[in-house]
């Protein structure tokens, strides 16, 4: 995946979440459609997710994600957006305690609103994708993503 383009805005967001880890497998805000996807690089199981809440004409995307067993020494976890350009969307998220087993973010949300109009006109299609790594060494490839989202474009960044 590339870099990042200038002049993308992402906000986090500190409003509570409620999402159930059925079996701790990946499972999507109760409220919102699913776009989870389990993954098991290198033997280690996470699940991957990103939902728009339900809400119609959604402009914002939640990522999260849902670590389901062991994972390896000196583990780091993070979660970025990406459309199906190999552009990104916003910050790079990470927890606090990445590789701790069940959902991430532990409290609060991730979230990200702001798409540029200009190259998409009314929308963009997006995906969350995960980074695990052990010590420096990225163990996962490029296809660890969620199912994709729909997100309308609105000039101001609401998260």
């Amino acid at each position: 995946m590339t870099s990042s383009r200038p002049g993308r805005a992402a906000i986090l967001s500190g409003a509570g979440v409620l999402l159930a880890a059925a079996g701790l497998m990946a499972a999507p805000d109760a409220q919102a459609t699913g776009n989870c996807k389990d993954y098991s690089p290198g033997g280690y199981p996470i699940g991957i997710c990103i939902n728009d809440r339900n809400i119609p004409g959604a402009t914002n995307a939640y990522p999260d994600y849902y670590v389901n067993g062991a994972v390896p020494a000196n583990c780091r976890i993070t979660v970025e957006i990406w459309d199906g350009f190999k552009r990104r969307f916003g910050p790079v998220f990470q927890d606090s305690n990445s590789c701790t087993k069940g959902h991430h973010p532990s409290s609060g949300s991730w979230c990200v609103s702001s798409w540029d109009p200009a190259e998409y006109g009314d929308s963009v299609t997006v995906h969350a994708y995960f980074r695990l790594y052990s010590g420096s060494r990225q163990i996962n490839d490029t296809s660890t993503n969620s199912g994709p989202l729909t997100v309308n474009y609105e000039p101001t960044a609401h998260c």
